[in-house]
C-alpha cells in the first residue's frame, strides 16, 4: 500500500466515524448514561475520529514539510498556520486535548461534554474533513 492509499483509507475512516456519530444525534443524556454499549461506542468512535484527524494532519505536515510536531496540538497549530485549518483553531486544540481524556481516562468523562459534541460540534469534524479533502484534492 502506498502513501496515497493509506491517506485515502484514513479519510474514508474519518468520514465513516463522523457518519456513525451523526446517526446518534440528537443524543439524550439519559440515553448516554443508561446504555453502556452506546456510551462506549460513542466514546471510542469519537476517539478514532480524532486519531484519524491527527494522522491525516501529520501526513499533510510531513509531506509538505510544514514544521515539526512535538505535541498533538502542534498538528492543529501547523495546519492553521498554513491555512488548512481555516478557522476556530482553539476548538481543534480542545478536541485534541479531549482525545487525551478519552484515551488515558484521566478522569471520569463528563457526559455533558459528550452530548455537546454529538449534538452540536460534529460540524467541526465535518469542516475539518472538507478542508482535508480540499487540500488533498480528493
Amino acid at each position: 500500500m502506498n502513501d496515497n492509499d493509506s491517506i485515502t483509507d484514513r479519510m474514508l475512516s474519518l468520514e465513516e466515524y463522523i457518519n456513525d456519530l451523526s446517526e446518534h444525534s440528537p443524543l439524550e443524556i439519559e440515553q448516554y448514561k443508561n446504555n453502556k454499549l452506546l456510551s462506549r461506542f460513542i466514546e471510542r468512535t469519537l476517539h478514532l475520529a480524532i486519531e484519524s484527524f491527527l494522522d491525516i494532519g501529520n501526513h499533510i505536515i510531513s509531506k509538505n514539510r510544514l514544521g515539526e510536531v512535538n505535541y498533538n496540538s502542534d498538528v492543529v497549530r501547523l495546519l492553521a498556520k498554513n491555512d488548512i485549518v481555516k478557522k476556530n483553531k482553539q476548538k481543534y486544540i480542545q478536541m485534541v486535548q479531549f482525545r487525551n481524556v478519552l484515551v488515558h481516562d484521566y478522569s471520569d468523562i463528563d457526559p455533558e461534554i459528550i452530548i455537546d459534541i454529538v449534538n452540536n460540534r460534529l460540524s467541526d469534524l465535518k469542516n475539518l474533513f472538507r478542508w482535508y479533502k480540499e487540500h488533498l484534492n480528493i
